[in-house]
């Protein structure tokens, strides 16, 4: 399991003087937990793997309709009725170039997001969702 510290005997490091220390989020293993922390890489590996096939099918769907559902779903300037869609944009990408552009990046940080299940992490994530590029 990871450990991001706490007062167990394993958890920390120790330094040149013999004193143990926190770990301070770094990873330590134990033994028998390499185990684990490749379960949880795993599960960060397809979770991402499935928000990316999501996306895709968006893009394939919003692409048979001539890109229409940036029209009925996307962020449209000064319109009103369209500022609760600064939800839905996000999942809509203009062109093949912009969604291309975006996977690696999404797959990458969002691997790391999951792995280090800290709960600022997706907080700190909104605003990438919202504003999207422009962040």
């Amino acid at each position: 399991m990871v450990s991001t510290g706490g007062s167990g005997a394993s958890s920390g490091r120790v330094t040149p003087s013999g004193h143990r220390t926190a770990s301070r989020g770094r990873w330590d293993l134990g033994t028998g937990d390499a185990e684990s922390v490749l379960a949880e890489a795993r599960r960060a590996f397809f979770a991402m793997v499935a928000v990316l096939v999501v996306l895709w099918i968006i893009q394939i769907a919003n692409w048979a309709d001539r890109y229409g559902l940036d029209g009925s779903y996307g962020i449209l300037p000064r319109s009103v009725g369209h500022l609760g869609d600064i939800f839905t944009a996000p999942f809509l990408h203009f062109s093949w170039e912009h969604i291309e552009g975006n996977t690696v990046p999404l797959f990458v940080l969002g691997v790391l997001a999951v792995l280090s299940r800290h709960e600022h992490s997706w907080v700190a994530d909104h605003p990438i969702f919202v504003f999207g590029d422009h962040a």
